[in-house]
């Protein structure tokens, strides 16, 4: 049976409100039926599955459902920018909260110009990213990353959240 438009909503609340195990239990659930549906639903669920497996610690194969999140999106639409408030979460959460603030400025300047539908999951990593780089930085050097962060492109801004993915010298956007 293919998903409903209104498990997918479902789903996305229950992550945003924050109950991560009952979002990567369902998004299992969901991902195991023969057919999803709708292509894209099964990128928003490796989407959720990732978000939700982060919040609850288990970074490495949160890590491997973003990627397969990505690769998916990138597929479809060639662009998978509305993920990046996942990968900053994710980022911030293997405590590497520079490259997260960085992250956190590219997303603040893809907001202005992109027409991208973003799930309402992706405000929710967004807040949770900043809570932990604001806990561990001072607010001159969040600015000053966040800066830096708007100058990125969407492949750097995605090699910051997996460095492995390109080399060092794509990784970082020049200071402007």
């Amino acid at each position: 049976m293919a998903i409903d438009t209104s498990e997918l909503l479902h789903l996305f609340a229950t992550a945003t409100l924050g109950d991560f195990r009952a979002a990567a239990n369902r998004s299992r659930e969901l991902l195991n039926r023969p057919d999803t549906g709708i292509a894209s639903y099964k990128t928003f669920l490796f989407s959720v599955l990732g978000h939700s497996l982060t919040a609850l610690g288990d970074l490495d194969q949160g890590e491997a459902m973003l990627r397969a999140a990505l690769e998916r999106a990138r597929r479809a639409a060639g662009s998978a920018s509305w993920l990046c408030s996942h990968l900053a979460f994710h980022t911030a959460r293997r405590g590497r909260l520079e490259d997260a603030a960085r992250l956190l400025g590219f997303i603040d300047a893809i907001r202005t110009t992109d027409t991208l539908a973003h799930p309402p999951t992706e405000q929710r990593s967004y807040d949770d990213a900043f809570d932990l780089i604001q806990s561990a930085l001072d607010t001159k050097k969040i600015d000053r990353l966040r800066t830096e962060g708007r100058a990125l492109t969407e492949a750097q801004a995605i090699a910051l959240a997996f460095p492995d993915a390109q080399s060092d010298g794509d990784r970082k956007a020049e200071p402007i």
